[in-house]
């Protein structure tokens, strides 16, 4: 991972999706501001927090793509009519999505997260891209094994050609979760269960669904949101009250 700076301002890029030349791509840190537009701020102020991060980019703030996300597993194909849905009203965002892929150039996913799980997805060969939220419930419900599922029957995707990229998130041992939780997920060594507290590790869970669904080339951040309230917001450190970072993910266009 590289942390980058644009106008005094922290952004993050991932060194495997760096070596693609296709791809463009970051992970906005809590100094672009709140990127979400369902959190009360003013919406004016988003906005322009918006076009800051996306001009480090060099991409129109106007084109992004977002989803209504709702912690489930839903995956929706943008195509070029989709463009700029959410990007300045979330009314106009797509219903009931976690996760975003494309093939079409030119065309900006984005999607919001304050301690859940980003995934960005790349097909070096067929030159698609897919941007995941996963949270608790869309890990249980195996999101990403869904959008490599799509992948597969929208673009002839080989699993094994794929690369992925699990992004800062909260991390096991901040992240406590009551009983009925922790029942409903098998253990493989992503639980610790005390007679205390009930900690999950999403990252983890998650890298394994890949892996099961036949991906060979993970890449896992560490870095936790909950613990670096410096660099990110976090849901779950602040109380449920706080911003959200962004992700985009983008084709490059000829």
């Amino acid at each position: 991972m590289n942390i980058l700076t644009y106008k005094n301002k922290r952004l993050l890029k991932f060194n495997v999706l760096e070596q693609i030349s296709f791809v463009e791509h970051a992970f906005s840190t809590r100094d672009f501001g709140n990127l979400g537009l369902h959190v009360g701020d003013i919406k004016e102020n988003v906005i322009e927090n918006r076009k800051l991060f996306a001009d480090s980019l060099d991409i129109d703030y106007k084109k992004l793509v977002s989803a209504k996300q709702v912690h489930g597993n839903n995956v929706v194909r943008v195509n070029m009519e989709d463009i700029g849905k959410g990007s300045t009203d979330y009314e106009e965002s797509i219903e009931n999505c976690d996760a975003l892929i494309t093939d079409v150039p030119n065309l900006p996913l984005f999607a919001f997260y304050a301690d859940c799980v980003p995934i960005f997805i790349v097909d070096p060969d067929k030159k698609a891209v897919g941007l995941v939220h996963s949270g608790w419930k869309g890990t249980l419900n195996n999101i990403v094994g869904n959008v490599i599922d799509a992948f597969i029957k929208e673009f002839a995707s080989h699993p094994s050609d794929l690369i992925a990229v699990i992004g800062p998130h909260i991390c096991m041992e901040c992240y406590e979760v009551s009983n009925d939780i922790i029942e409903k997920f098998r253990d493989d060594g992503y639980l610790k269960v005390t007679d205390s507290v009930n900690q999950l590790d999403l990252g983890k869970i998650i890298n394994n669904q890949l892996s099961d669904k036949g991906l060979k080339r993970i890449e896992q951040e560490n870095c936790c949101t909950s613990c670096d309230l410096d660099m990110f917001y976090s849901h779950r450190k602040e109380f449920g009250k706080t911003g959200r970072m962004a992700g985009i993910i983008m084709i490059k266009g000829d």
